[in-house]
């Protein structure tokens, strides 16, 4: 299995949803292989593809790029395996979603360029149209 390595931008011209998390824990770096082997077994239960990520976005250890996840099963899994924060990208917003401030940084794609700021975030949902709209008029 190869490992993508995608960039800001060409995260955000990919059309597609996908989400990014990995199961590293610096609490528990001896358990890492045992740990990276629940994630991946999760998500094939779960009925998700994936392939290893590395990039700009990439945590430490191995990060994963699911395809087509729903958001709260990426928030779920997310908190499942102590994670800081998990990627979640919907058609033109890339968010990188705090699992314990619950804030969202994001990353708008519109037609002039791309936007950046931070937003609270409600722990459940991804960013809706009109957060999205709200933060783009501000």
């Amino acid at each position: 299995m190869g490992t993508l390595r995608l960039s800001l931008a060409e995260f955000l011209h990919n059309g597609e949803s996908f989400g990014v998390l990995s199961s590293w824990d610096d609490s528990k770096k001896h358990q890492a292989a045992t740990l990276e082997g629940q994630l991946t077994r999760d998500l094939k239960v779960l009925g998700y593809q994936f392939l290893p990520y590395s990039g700009s976005w990439a945590t430490r250890g191995r990060a994963y790029l699911v395809w087509d996840i729903e958001p709260l099963d990426l928030f779920v899994l997310g908190r499942k395996y102590h994670q800081k924060s998990v990627i979640f990208k919907s058609r033109n917003v890339a968010g990188s979603y705090s699992l314990g401030d619950f804030r969202v940084d994001v990353a708008v794609l519109t037609e002039g360029g791309v936007c950046f700021g931070s937003l609270p975030w409600n722990g459940k949902a991804e960013i809706s149209a009109i957060i999205r709209q709200r933060f783009l008029e501000s």
